[in-house]
């Protein structure tokens, strides 16, 4: 969607002179990237949609690399998505 949105006129989001000290007071930040993927399925029951966009950030200044937490996905597992208190999505794994 990096490209769209950049056809669209939406690029200061994604250089180093982007300014979003709303989100965060730590760090200057821009946009790396952005996914979106959505998801329709029809059958007899009826239908059922599901869409979620993911936005990549990345800071701006130098700052020092921290190690990736290392996740095994090698069972099945229920999780959930959280805005503060709000459960925003819950899947599972399987």
């Amino acid at each position: 969607m990096k490209d769209m949105l950049q056809q669209l006129g939406i690029k200061q989001l994604f250089g180093g002179n982007c300014d979003l000290r709303g989100i965060s007071e730590k760090e200057e930040l821009c946009v790396d990237d952005v996914i979106h993927k959505a998801i329709i399925e029809v059958n007899e029951e009826g239908t059922e949609a599901a869409a979620v966009t993911a936005v990549r950030m990345k800071t701006t200044s130098i700052s020092a690399r921290m190690e990736p937490i290392r996740f095994r996905a090698d069972h099945p597992f229920v999780y959930g998505i959280y805005c503060g208190d709000e459960p925003i999505f819950f899947g599972q794994y399987c």
